[in-house]
């Protein structure tokens, strides 16, 4: 009889410490905040004057159960973070549906964690109402986009390593006429470091190659920047057009070396020496040509050299392109020679003819993509090939 009850004292211990333990594993969290935090795949958002809902799931590939969030609310946003658990949520769901009741207006929802916050509401690309103030007819703080032209299909910013943008879900070509709200790193950027952060904003056609771009200032101290985007392809800043990209570094150096070269009539042996391209030697000086744009919509600008010859050989034949690296250095994607020749084919697509011999020849067509090249697996005819638009080298300075 006293084992049996020794028994069921153990039993009833071990009982309650496994519960103890269940309540600080699926409770304990919440001491902690947002440093035991995850993230979560949101479904919908929606907020109203006094509470925000938010209907979403869990991410992973490994089922786990909701557990709860966490939110506080600063200053008009709202930061919520989710917590889940495979073993102590093992009675629920990675589905929520969750209410949370707020105290004031709410102009942002952000997802927050231990190591990053990214925001989830209003929607990337969202059309807005403005002015959303009745009283005062202002602004939101934030960035919008205007555009006056039809064949946008992508607008994108790019701030130091972060980079976002909006497309339409069906890949079609972006309204006109409306503004639309860019929800981004770089608003909190400015805000947190309380000074004016420096951005580039990319448009692109419906083959990702730019149709404009523009750097530009997001200051804290006037925070609503609207930016348009005009028929003619001008960027208007506030209504102040926008500065160009000024030409990088490193593609100077490389332009430096090619309209000295020229001018110094270098030889061949000296070209090839220098890592630059011995074919200009074959055509008129003044049809050697450059251009710097991003052709990609990556946010980093490539450089082309070619020519604005008419030549049956030599027109629309681009002698060499660049790209930068992660540090900003200049990197060669290619190089033409007599015997492996690239023509602009348009958008981000370069046609490639070249052989090894009278009996070995290949014709196909590459597509800018990154850090590299993509065979596209396909021919461009010749009668295809689009002069780039490239200033003369000769108009260049430093």
């Amino acid at each position: 009889m006293r084992l049996l009850k020794n028994g069921l004292k153990i039993l009833l211990c071990a009982a309650v410490l496994v519960f103890i333990v269940f309540l600080i594993g699926r409770y304990g969290w919440q001491l902690f905040g947002f440093t035991a935090c995850e993230s979560a795949g949101i479904e919908n958002v929606e907020v109203s004057a006094d509470e925000v809902k938010i209907t979403g799931f869990y991410p992973g590939s490994f089922p786990r159960g909701f557990l709860g969030y966490h939110a506080e609310e600063e200053n008009g946003i709202l930061y919520v973070g989710f917590k889940f658990s495979g073993l102590f949520g093992i009675f629920e769901t990675g589905d929520f549906n969750i209410t949370i009741p707020v105290k004031g207006e709410i102009r942002e929802v952000i997802i927050k964690t231990k190591n990053y916050e990214y925001p989830v509401w209003p929607e990337f690309g969202s059309t807005v109402d403005l002015p959303t103030d009745p009283e005062t007819g202002a602004f939101e703080d934030g960035l919008y986009v205007m555009l006056e032209r039809s064949d946008v299909y992508s607008v994108n910013w790019h701030f130091e390593s972060r980079s976002g943008g909006i497309t339409n879900a069906d890949h079609s070509a972006m309204n006109t006429g409306e503004y639309l709200y860019l929800d981004n790193d770089i608003q909190w950027a400015a805000g947190n470091l309380e000074r004016p952060v420096p951005f580039m904003l990319v448009f692109s056609d419906s083959s990702g190659a730019t149709i404009s771009q523009a750097n530009m200032i997001y200051d804290p101290e006037n925070p609503v920047l609207i930016v348009t985007l005009t028929s003619d392809g001008k960027i208007l800043a506030n209504g102040i057009e926008a500065e160009a990209p000024a030409i990088p570094v490193p593609y100077e150096e490389i332009l430096s070396q090619y309209q000295t070269a020229i001018s110094e009539g270098w030889s061949a042996q000296q070209l090839v020496d220098a890592g630059l391209n011995h074919m200009i030697r074959d055509v008129e000086s003044g049809t050697v040509g450059y251009a710097v744009d991003d052709l990609d919509g990556d946010g980093v600008p490539e450089f082309v050299i070619g020519t604005l010859s008419e030549d049956e050989f030599y027109g629309k034949l681009i002698f060499a392109l660049y790209t930068q690296d992660e540090h900003g250095n200049a990197v060669q994607l290619f190089s033409s020679i007599e015997r492996d020749r690239y023509y602009y084919a348009g958008g981000v697509r370069f046609a490639n003819i070249g052989s090894s011999g009278a009996d070995n020849s290949y014709v196909t067509t590459l597509k800018l993509e990154g850090e590299g090249l993509v065979d596209m697996t396909y021919t461009t005819d010749p009668a295809d090939y689009v002069q780039m638009e490239l200033t003369p080298l000769a108009q260049w300075t430093e």
